[in-house]
């Protein structure tokens, strides 16, 4: 229980450790691109620990017993808990690495310490992305509030920030694999994100490339069905033959009289 209950304690503020890292403006128009994949990577890693049962305010003080006892039947065996902690203990490691690395390149090569900010994350629907995808995340913390109070920090280049993005990325999908029992509870959490971001899925897409692909994978089926449900019309007339089509949702605002002709094959 000791190692599920480090991890317990560690995940939060891993996972907050994201909200410090800004992009420079150097990155021109890629900004809202790098800024907001590793968002979509800061929420991936959420959504394990949910899935998981580990997600929490660490204000909130350590799980109770019963709480960790339930997280702890997700995994197959203590070996798979300590690996667990060591994997995201490699997270915060990665993430403290960067931002000293960070800081020595600002230092040696005096860049211009400015950086992108939300206004900046145009057009507007970069910016509710954005903002919608830090809501989901601190919902998973169970925190009212979205403001971070740690020691902000750049990320200067684009190989920088891509290096950065691909070692958290192999590290989440190691977790990912480790605890398999999740896997069912992770695509339900998937699907809560697709419902929350509502029309930012389209936006979405745009930006998610491999940083979350079963959260594109769901967004990708999210606007597939919505456009089926809505590419049938039947209206009043005359309308003879038979109707083809595919209803993924509630029928609404159809009436059949005593005299009527249609005829219906569910």
């Amino acid at each position: 229980m000791e190692a599920l209950s480090g991890i317990s304690a560690l995940i939060p503020i891993v996972i907050q450790t994201f909200d410090g890292i800004q992009v420079a403006r150097g990155f021109e128009d890629d900004i809202k691109l790098y800024q907001i994949r590793l968002t979509i990577i800061q929420l991936r890693l959420s959504r394990w620990a949910a899935a998981v049962g580990l997600g929490h305010d660490p204000a909130e003080g350590e799980l109770a017993n019963d709480a960790l006892e339930a997280a702890k039947s997700k995994f197959s065996g203590s070996d798979e808990i300590e690996t667990a902690e060591e994997v995201i203990d490699k997270i915060r490691k990665v993430l403290q690495d960067a931002q000293e690395a960070s800081r020595k390149l600002q230092h040696e090569e005096a860049l211009d310490q400015e950086t992108t900010t939300e206004e900046e994350l145009s057009p507007p629907r970069f910016k509710r992305l954005y903002q919608k995808l830090r809501t989901l995340t601190q919902k998973r913390l169970h925190r009212a509030s979205v403001h971070y109070n740690g020691t902000k920090w750049a990320l200067y280049k684009k190989d920088q920030c891509e290096a950065l993005t691909a070692q958290l990325l192999a590290l989440i999908e190691q977790l990912e694999q480790l605890v398999k029992p999740a896997d069912q509870q992770l695509d339900e959490l998937t699907q809560d994100d697709c419902h929350y971001m509502g029309e930012s899925l389209r936006t979405l897409l745009e930006v998610v490339g491999e940083s979350d692909p079963r959260l594109s994978s769901a967004a990708t089926k999210s606007l597939e069905e919505d456009k089926v449900a809505s590419s049938v019309s039947v209206s009043t007339g005359t309308n003879y033959g038979m109707v083809v089509g595919v209803n993924n949702k509630e029928i609404k605002g159809i009436v059949f009289g005593s005299n009527s002709t249609v005829n219906n094959q569910w």
